[in-house]
C-alpha cells in the first residue's frame, strides 16, 4: 500500500493519531471501543478490567442517556441525498430540467433575476408596500442609496466610509483638500482604513449564491478584486499629522495584500521604530512570501519568532498563510509540513477543509517539466488517507464547508487520479456522502466535476459491473459526464464486453451525445459498438430499434452531427451485422434515392446485395442495377453473383439475370 513508501516523516500520524486501542490483553484489542478509555492529552488508553459474571446470571445494562435530540436525531440518520435527482437549485418538472451545457445559462438567468427584482424595489420604492410581513424581512426592503450630507463637509465623508463607498469617499475627501477644510486624524485613520481593506475602490458588487457556482464568474470577480490601485492609500498614510499604531498596520497590510514589495518597507521601519505589529498584519507578510524569490521556511521562521517576542498567538489563518508561502515554489519544502502542523497541535488549532487543500499544494513537488516519481506520487496518496482517517477520527460533523478557492476534497481526488488509486478514491468518496447536507459546496465545476472524475477512475480500473453499480448511484442528470468520461466508460464496456449496458447509457446519454456542440466521435463510438456485437439477440434488437431511430431523425434533422451523411454508413453496417435487410436496403438506397451527394461505402452496399440474394428479394436485387456507375464500381459485387448464382437462376427469370450480369460485368 502507498503507506508504506516514506521518504519524509508522515504528515498526520505521528503528530494527531492516538492509540485507541488496549494492549494488554487481545481481547480488549478487539473490542476497544468498549474496554479502553483514550486519554485527553492523546496518550495511550487505560486499560479497564471486565467484571465477571458468572454463567447462567443476567447483567443487566446500564440505562443509556439519551438528550432531548437524539430521537430526533436517530430518524435524521435515516434521510440521505436523492442520488437520482437533481440539485436544489435546478429543481423542476423532469422535462424543464437543465442539461450539463445549459446548467450554467440557468444559474446565471436566476442571478440576473434577482438582480432585476432588486432594481425594481429600488427604482420604484414607493410602489411596493415593503412592510406587509411581521416582522419585517430586510432583503424586502429597498436599498438606503441616498445619502443624507449631500454638501461637501466631514460628515458626508464619514457616512461614505461608514457604507464603504470607496469611490465616492474619495471624491468627498479630494474635494474636501481642494476647498482647504480640515479633515481630523480620526477620519483619516477611517478613511485609510477602507482604502487598504477594499484595495482604494469600491469592492466588486456580492454574487447572487447562484453566480458563485459558476466558475468563470469566481474567476472575474476575483480578478477585479486584485487590481488594486494602493498609491493614494500611501497619500493619505503621509498626510496623517501623526502616524499612529493602527495606521502603520493598515498600510502594510495594505500593500501585502496587493503584493506589493512597500509593505516589506513599513513592517522592516516599524520593528525599527518599536511600533507594535497586529497579528492580521504578519498574516497578510506571511502569504506575500509566495510571491517572493528567497527562502521562504527561513522567512517564515523569521516571522513567527517575531510574533513570539511581540507576544502574538498565531491562529489558523497564520498557518494557512504559512501554508501557502511553502507551496508553488522552486524548492520542494515538504519536509516542513508536519513542523507546522505540529505548531497547530500545541496550540490547540484545529485543521480544516481548507487547511488539508493547502497541506496537499505544499506536499506536492515544485514545479518542473519532469514527471512527479512514481514514489512520491504514492506518498502524497497516502497523506491523503491519513488525512482521512484524521477526519473520521475527529468527527466529520465538525468538516462542512469547502472553501471557495481550495478544495480539499476534489484537489485530493485529482492526486488519486494520477495514480490511479482508486481504493483511496473511493474513501474520499464516502467522507462526501457521510457529510451528506453538512456538506456546503462554494463551486459549482468542483462539484460537478468531483464524480465525472471519481467515474472516469473506476472506467479505468475497474470491471464494468462496479463501474455502472457507481454510475447508477451517482447518474445525476448527468452532470458530470463529459466527452472524456463518456468515452472512459464505452471503452470499459468494449474491453469487458458488457454491451448489455449500452441500451441504458443510451437512453441517459442520447441527448448530449447527439448534439452538434459534442465530438462526433463520440457517437460513432455508440454506433460502432451497436454494430460490433453479436451474442444476444434480444439486445441486438435492441440495437437495430436504436439505430432505426436515428434513421428516421436523420431524414428530417438540421443537426449536423446526425445527418445520414454522417452516420448513414455506421447505421447500414448496424442493419447489415444484425440481419435485418429491410432496413439495411433502405438506408443503403436513401441517399441515392434522394439525389444526395457521397454515397454508401461500397462493401456495405456488397454486403446488402448479399443479403438479397439469400432472402431471394428480387426488387432489391434488381434495385442494385439502377445505382450510380460510381457506386457499382466501388462494390465489386461480381464475385458475390458468381458464388450466390445457382441462388439467382432460382429467383430471377433470363431477362432479369442478364441484366444483373451485364451490370456488374460477371
Amino acid at each position: 500500500m502507498a503507506a508504506s513508501v516514506r521518504m519524509r516523516p508522515s504528515v498526520f500520524k505521528s503528530l494527531y493519531f492516538h492509540r485507541t486501542s488496549c494492549i494488554v490483553c487481545r481481547e480488549c484489542q478487539s473490542s476497544a471501543s468498549t474496554t479502553t478509555d483514550a486519554k485527553s492529552d492523546g496518550g495511550p488508553p487505560v486499560h479497564i478490567e471486565r467484571e465477571h459474571v458468572p454463567r447462567g446470571q443476567v447483567n443487566i445494562p446500564k440505562k443509556k442517556k439519551r438528550d432531548s435530540l437524539s430521537i430526533l436525531k436517530a430518524l435524521a440518520s435515516t434521510v440521505g441525498r436523492d442520488p437520482t435527482a437533481p440539485k436544489f437549485v435546478f429543481l423542476d418538472d423532469p422535462a424543464l430540467v437543465p442539461r450539463k451545457s445549459e446548467r450554467e445559462k440557468v444559474l446565471i438567468s436566476k442571478a440576473s433575476g434577482k438582480r432585476t427584482a432588486r432594481f425594481m424595489v429600488n427604482e420604484y420604492r414607493n410602489t411596493f408596500n415593503h412592510g406587509a410581513a411581521a416582522p419585517p424581512v430586510k432583503a424586502y426592503q429597498p436599498d438606503v442609496t441616498e445619502y443624507i450630507y449631500t454638501d461637501v463637509c466631514t460628515d458626508a465623508l464619514r457616512e461614505r466610509i461608514a457604507r464603504r463607498e470607496v469611490d465616492d469617499a474619495i471624491e468627498v475627501y479630494n474635494r474636501l483638500l481642494e476647498e482647504g477644510q480640515d479633515v481630523s486624524t480620526e477620519i483619516k485613520l477611517s478613511f485609510l482604513e477602507l482604502l487598504c481593506v477594499f484595495g482604494g475602490k469600491n469592492p466588486p458588487p456580492p454574487l447572487m449564491p447562484e453566480e458563485r457556482m459558476v466558475e468563470r464568474i469566481q474567476i472575474q470577480n476575483e480578478a477585479l478584486s486584485f487590481k488594486i490601485p494602493m498609491e493614494f492609500a500611501e497619500e493619505v498614510f503621509h498626510s496623517l499629522p501623526e502616524k499612529t499604531v493602527d495606521a502603520y498596520n493598515w498600510i502594510a497590510r495594505g500593500m501585502a495584500k496587493a503584493k506589493l514589495a512597500k509593505g516589506l518597507y513599513f513592517y522592516q521601519e516599524m520593528k525599527k521604530s518599536e511600533i507594535p505589529v497586529y497579528l492580521g498584519t504578519y498574516n497578510e507578510l506571511i502569504s506575500y512570501l509566495s510571491q517572493q524569490n528567497v527562502d521562504r521556511m527561513k522567512e517564515v521562521e523569521n516571522y513567527l519568532t517575531s510574533m513570539k517576542k511581540d507576544g502574538i498567538a498565531p491562529n489558523l489563518e497564520t498557518f494557512h498563510s504559512v501554508l501557502r508561502a511553502l507551496e508553488y515554489g522552486d524548492r520542494n519544502y515538504a519536509t516542513f509540513v508536519p513542523l507546522v502542523l505540529a505548531e497547530m497541535k500545541v496550540l490547540k488549532i484545529e485543521p480544516t477543509l481548507q487547511t488539508f487543500a493547502l497541506v496537499l499544494s505544499a506536499l506536492r513537488p515544485p514545479k518542473s517539466d519532469k514527471p512527479i516519481p512514481y514514489k512520491q506520487g504514492l506518498h502524497i496518496v497516502s497523506d491523503i488517507q491519513e488525512i482521512i482517517t484524521y477526519m473520521r477520527a475527529r468527527g466529520l460533523d465538525k468538516y462542512r464547508v469547502d472553501h471557495p478557492k481550495e478544495h480539499f476534497l476534489f484537489e485530493a481526488l485529482k492526486e488519486c487520479k494520477k495514480f490511479n488509486d482508486i481504493g483511496v478514491a473511493e474513501m474520499l468518496y464516502n467522507v462526501r456522502e457521510e457529510m451528506g447536507y453538512n456538506y456546503i459546496s462554494t463551486s459549482f465545476f468542483e462539484d460537478e466535476n468531483f464524480f465525472g472524475t471519481l467515474l472516469r477512475m473506476y472506467a479505468l480500473t475497474e470491471n464494468s459491473d462496479k463501474l455502472m453499480e457507481f454510475y447508477n448511484k451517482e447518474n445525476t442528470y448527468n452532470s458530470s459526464l463529459t466527452f472524456p468520461v463518456i468515452l472512459a466508460v464505452l471503452d470499459n464496456i468494449e474491453t469487458h464486453s458488457a454491451y448489455q449496458y449500452l441500451p441504458q447509457l443510451w437512453e441517459d446519454l442520447a441527448y448530449y451525445v447527439k448534439s452538434k456542440w459534442v465530438d462526433k466521435d463520440l457517437l460513432q463510438k455508440f454506433l460502432d459498438m451497436f454494430g460490433d456485437y453479436n451474442d444476444n439477440q434480444k439486445l441486438r434488437e435492441d440495437f437495430v430499434l436504436i439505430a432505426k431511430e436515428l434513421f428516421e431523425e436523420s431524414k428530417t434533422t438540421r443537426n449536423p452531427a446526425i445527418e445520414f451523411t454522417e452516420i448513414g454508413n455506421r447505421l447500414t453496417r448496424i442493419f447489415v451485422n444484425h440481419k435485418n435487410l429491410d432496413l439495411a436496403w433502405e438506408s443503403a438506397m436513401y441517399i441515392y434515392q434522394n439525389g444526395m451527394q457521397g454515397f454508401i461505402k461500397g462493401e456495405l452496399l456488397r454486403d446488402v446485395l448479399e443479403m438479397s440474394i439469400l432472402e431471394k428479394d428480387v426488387p432489391k436485387i434488381m434495385s442494385f442495377c439502377k445505382l450510380p456507375s460510381e457506386a457499382r464500381d466501388t462494390m465489386a459485387a461480381a464475385q458475390v453473383i458468381s458464388d450466390n448464382r445457382n441462388i439467382l437462376i432460382e429467383c430471377l427469370d433470363d431477362s432479369e439475370m442478364k441484366e444483373l450480369e451485364e451490370v456488374f460485368e460477371v
